[in-house]
């Protein structure tokens, strides 16, 4: 299957999060606004210091998907 490299500005990103926002707006135009945020490029999630350090997580008990405790 093709793939389409073309990709939202962030220009029309950010008008179409704020369309998205916006409870005057349509449905119409709130499904080409979500169309276009569809087609950005994915945020690259910023990296800061891990104030609970490396291995916090791996220390943590199992949480049970369903709530359930055992």
């Amino acid at each position: 299957m093709p793939s389409n490299k073309k990709q939202t500005s962030k220009s029309i990103a950010t008008n179409a999060s704020q369309i998205l926002k916006d409870s005057h707006y349509i449905g119409k135009s709130k499904s080409v606004a979500g169309s276009a945020l569809a087609q950005t490029r994915p945020r690259k999630k910023k990296q800061g210091p891990n104030p609970m350090g490396s291995d916090a997580l791996s220390n943590m008990p199992a949480h049970s998907p369903h709530g359930a405790n055992s």
